[in-house]
């Protein structure tokens, strides 16, 4: 007699230790558009735990907003933000605008009846007896 169950020893399983070296990166990009007034770049590059970069973004009003930033393992996330005055122009306002309610009253179209009075003459004709005599009749 054969049994099955109880305890089954699991075939050995091998994993591979995950190695981490630190990262190493740079990048940039700009995008300057004056016709829609989307100008901004931004550049950061790091090197094990610490991290250094800057974007620029030109505000609404024309001015400049320039943020510097870096990150290591000791202090977090440090930026020091500032800005330059306008040498660009406003973005420009939409060219959208919302329309102004308007209502259709229509004037009225009668006019008041003056009132007339209907006054009916009496119509009395006394009635005129008739008589009716019967004659007899033979069979």
């Amino acid at each position: 007699m054969i049994k099955y169950g109880g305890y089954h020893q699991q075939a050995p399983e091998y994993k591979e230790e995950e190695h981490y070296e630190p990262a190493h990166y740079q990048f940039h990009y700009d995008v300057h558009d004056e016709h829609t007034g989307d100008i901004k770049s931004q550049h950061e590059q790091r090197e094990g735990d610490k991290t250094e970069g800057e974007y620029s973004l030109v505000e609404p009003d024309g001015t400049l907003r320039v943020v510097k930033y870096h990150v290591d393992g000791k202090s977090g996330f440090v930026a020091e933000v500032h800005r330059e005055p306008g040498k660009y122009k406003p973005a420009p306002e939409p060219a959208y605008k919302k329309p102004e309610p308007s209502y259709y009253k229509p004037q009225p179209t009668y006019q008041k009846a003056e009132p007339s009075y209907y006054k009916p003459q009496p119509s009395y004709n006394k009635p005129q007896p008739s008589y009716y005599k019967p004659q007899p009749k033979y069979y």
